[in-house]
């Protein structure tokens, strides 16, 4: 959006990293030694044999860095399509340098985006705490901040999911 604004009318950031530190130091160092590229096949390969083993207990664990809310009650709330699609996303994940690129600290270039932008962020997510949606919002003008109270990260699962669905329908102008 900031570098190609030719080819972007609307920007939507949901659960949005912004340019401030992220993740805390002791987080950084597990990620560094857990998804390094000679490491990383084995986190994600113990991973997925462990949601095979013990499908509902690895997404407890999961949520439990996911939100802020208790994760038992979080993996309640869910459907059982829902659990089921989460589950099958975690057997198959994978984040290549991904988590790593995420480490490595880049240019700020947020206030040069121009398009209007939608920023969405729970109350209750346990990964990206809400001062990154704050400080997107700050440093990009044509944007509005928008907090929805779903259970997670994942803003898409969940009894409140609908929230989000509603706002994103409304900025695209979609019945």
């Amino acid at each position: 959006a900031a570098n190609y604004p030719e080819l972007v009318t609307n920007l939507i950031l949901e659960s949005s990293v912004s340019f401030e530190e992220w993740p805390d130091r002791k987080t950084r160092r597990v990620a560094r030694a857990a998804f390094n590229s000679f490491i990383e096949p084995i986190t994600w390969g113990i991973t997925h044999q462990l949601f095979r083993i013990a499908p509902d207990a690895m997404l407890r664990a999961m949520m439990g860095s996911l939100s802020t809310l208790p994760s038992k009650s979080v993996v309640e709330d869910f459907s059982e399509e829902e659990r089921k699609k989460l589950n099958s996303l975690f057997k198959q994940m994978r984040s290549g340098s991904g988590f790593s690129n995420d480490l490595i600290p880049s240019e700020d270039i947020t206030s040069s985006i121009v398009q209007p932008t939608l920023i969405i962020a729970s109350k209750n997510d346990g990964a990206v705490a809400l001062s990154h949606a704050e400080s997107l919002q700050r440093s990009i003008a044509s944007s509005k901040l928008e907090l929805v109270d779903t259970l997670s990260h994942f803003l898409w699962v969940g009894s409140n999911a609908i929230q989000e669905k509603r706002i994103v329908a409304d900025f695209l102008k979609i019945k």
